[in-house]
């Protein structure tokens, strides 16, 4: 063999690894550039929390990852069947309640929150039927107020007879 055919094929060697190299370092070069892209995001959203504001610059509160609303569903779902008379189903409820605003209620977050009201105490509605809800005018006052007052149930003092050290009454 001569002296160049040994310098070209160690040449093309070279370049077989060159190349080889170059195409491994295109891939870590991707894989660095897919994780710095992940890692913008996750911190882009993670500052979002502490930037996260109502439309008049006031910070949000947030429970969750999510902002808690202003209007809660039970005060929504109370007020539409208010202003629908005091008795209604739970889609008349779910058209009142998307139409005062608010984000939209489905079927069934408006039966939920009319079964979570009707359990209660004091217990501001009532069901009246399959899906019919009665707005009981003390028990909504007394939520819409705040009050967690109890009932006026007179309390009744239970006494239990005293026994012995043989188990016998005495």
């Amino acid at each position: 063999m001569s002296l160049t055919e040994t310098m070209r094929q160690k040449a093309e060697a070279d370049l077989r690894q060159a190349e080889a190299d170059a195409e491994a370092a295109k891939a870590a070069h991707l894989a660095a550039e897919e994780r710095l892209a992940e890692m913008r995001a996750v911190c882009g959203w993670l500052q979002s929390f502490g930037r996260a504001e109502n439309g008049e610059g006031r910070p949000v509160e947030l429970r969750f990852g999510r902002p808690v609303p202003e209007v809660t569903n039970t005060k929504r779902c109370l007020d539409a069947l208010e202003k629908l008379g005091g008795r209604a189903d739970n889609g008349q409820i779910r058209v009142a309640a998307n139409r005062d605003g608010g984000p939209p209620l489905d079927q069934v977050q408006v039966r939920g929150t009319m079964k979570h009201l009707a359990k209660k105490k004091p217990s501001p509605v009532v069901s009246v039927g399959t899906g019919i809800w009665k707005l009981q005018a003390t028990g909504a006052d007394m939520l819409l107020a705040g009050s967690h007052a109890q009932t006026s149930t007179p309390f009744r003092a239970v006494t239990a007879p005293t026994m012995n050290g043989a188990g016998r009454e005495s």
